[in-house]
């Protein structure tokens, strides 16, 4: 059985932090009485992990109410790195959890210059024509496997 049921249609990733709580109120649905209390593992199969803010504040509080052993959250998509990645938008790069957990294992590795040469380089081609910029960001994610982002990000 499915403990959690998710209506497919409702993209939360894509309204403001604001709604987003609140539609995941709408769009999730819980089962009780599906999983046996402290010996059952629920894995939870994500078509991709944008911000993870859902899957924090949401999804995994949700999933708690029925106690489980053990939540294991397995994404089916690689990491989104990027902006306008499959049609996500944003502005911030602080916004993809891969990116954040890129950042933070710099931090641990003391090469937190990655991120201010990245920073400079991006600045500096502002101005040149789309055909021309480079996308400096992959510097900050060379240095790690995607393993190592993934268990950051978990």
């Amino acid at each position: 059985g499915k403990p959690l049921l998710k209506d497919t249609k409702s993209r939360t990733f894509i309204t403001s932090d604001a709604e987003r709580e609140a539609m995941v109120a709408l769009v999730y649905d819980i089962t009780y009485d599906i999983a046996k209390e402290k010996v059952d593992t629920i894995v939870l199969i994500d078509d991709s992990i944008v911000r993870g803010t859902t899957l924090k504040t949401s999804v995994i509080r949700i999933l708690s109410r029925l106690k489980p052993k053990k939540i294991v959250i397995v994404s089916s998509a690689p990491q989104i790195r990027y902006p306008d990645c499959y049609g996500i938008d944003m502005a911030r790069m602080s916004d993809f959890c891969a990116f954040r957990a890129a950042a933070a294992l710099l931090k641990e590795r003391g090469m937190e210059g990655v991120l201010d040469n990245v920073y400079k380089k991006c600045k500096a081609q502002e101005t040149l024509p789309k055909e021309q910029v480079k996308n400096w960001v992959r510097e900050i994610y060379a240095p790690f496997t995607a393993e190592e982002i993934s268990d950051k990000v978990s």
